[in-house]
């Protein structure tokens, strides 16, 4: 992870240029770190897969935890809530690149609803024909 920003005389990690695999005790390789021409980066947001959270640790999850580590190690104090990006020379195309990853969770996120509201119409169908059925019963005397 890179670090930095000052402020009001105290130096504080608010910025964390992330990777995965890619960072070597102080080497950092990660996106186009390496690249003298990259000056911006795409920030990650928390928790972009809400519905899966409860199971499955977010990549945000261990980008703070390392965050907290470099910040124990190099006694940086650690802003309330670091911003976390992803290091690239060029946004557009690394935007263009993040389209079709959004189109296939879509495509799945779909594809995966529809057997689910069908099966959830099924049963309040048969729960109401059930209920229906119930009534009428009532009602002979």
């Amino acid at each position: 992870m890179a670090m930095g920003q000052e402020y009001t005389g105290t130096f504080a990690a608010q910025y964390f240029a992330t990777g995965k695999d890619c960072c070597r005790d102080l080497e950092f390789t990660c996106g186009d770190a390496l690249d003298e021409a990259a000056h911006s980066g795409l920030v990650i947001f928390n928790k972009t897969q809400t519905a899966l959270s409860w199971a499955f640790a977010q990549d945000l999850d261990y980008f703070m935890k390392a965050a907290r580590m470099a910040s124990a190690r190099f006694g940086i104090h650690l802003a309330e809530e670091p911003i976390f990006v992803s290091w690239v020379s060029d946004t557009k195309t690394a935007m263009a690149n993040l389209w079709p990853e959004a189109r296939n969770i879509w495509l799945l996120s779909s594809m995966l609803a529809l057997p689910a509201f069908a099966v959830i119409s099924f049963a309040c169908e048969a729960f109401k024909r059930a209920g229906n059925r119930f009534s009428k019963e009532k009602e002979l005397p």
